[in-house]
């Protein structure tokens, strides 16, 4: 979630909580990312999605607006984030088809993984903390079908990413090392992907097998 890209803003409803949350500096999805976004779903048209940092909900509301049959699960820590995103669910009448799960996005997802009946998921979004993703990354990957895609949001890190080790400050070194080791995972695994410069770095994953 980095400063707004290039890109037209949606219309509607959709375009006045994008526009608010711009306006107020709540981390949402960049114009041009958030239009890829909406491009993707109605490529793969998937059924059940599942979507890693909530904030105040704009982007499961997109995914909401853009795939109207689609059920979304979405996860974040902050209860403050949560009541925005109920509100805004109800405003936009998604409510019946979002599922909020609060707590720490890796904790949630290894529950789920626990399950005797893992949910699977057609498309996986993940926009939370970034220096997390490297322990998200294997278990999006087992609760993504054989098939699916997962799309991972800010692996830019504002060109830092391209940077040596020792060219990156030094707090922001940890969370180098994590997305450079979440790079290099989502290219074996079973999973194949590729980098897209969209917003602050899109990174598009498929999980090979059998649909």
């Amino acid at each position: 979630m980095t400063k707004p890209g290039p890109g037209p803003l949606f219309s509607g409803e959709l375009g006045e909580l994008q526009r608010r949350a711009m306006a107020e500096s709540i981390p949402i999805i960049p114009p041009d990312a958030a239009r890829f976004l909406e491009t993707l779903l109605l490529i793969t048209a998937p059924g059940k999605i599942l979507e890693i940092g909530c904030a105040v909900g704009f982007s499961a509301c997109l995914c909401a607006v853009t795939l109207p049959r689609a059920r979304i699960t979405t996860i974040d820590r902050y209860e403050i984030m949560l009541d925005a995103a109920r509100e805004n669910f109800q405003k936009m009448g998604v409510s019946d088809r979002v599922t909020l799960l609060e707590g720490e996005a890796v904790g949630v997802l290894e529950i789920m993984c626990a399950s005797p009946a893992p949910p699977v998921y057609d498309f996986i979004f993940m926009d939370a903390g970034k220096a997390q993703y490297i322990n998200m990354i294997p278990l999006c990957a087992r609760l993504c079908r054989a098939g699916g895609v997962i799309l991972a949001d800010d692996c830019f890190q504002g060109g830092d990413i391209f940077k040596a080790r020792g060219e990156v400050p030094r707090r922001r070194r940890t969370t180098h090392s994590r997305m450079r080791a979440f790079l290099a995972y989502i290219n074996g695994n079973g999973l194949k992907s590729t980098l897209l410069p969209i917003g602050d770095g899109l990174a598009l994953i498929y999980k090979e097998g059998t649909l």
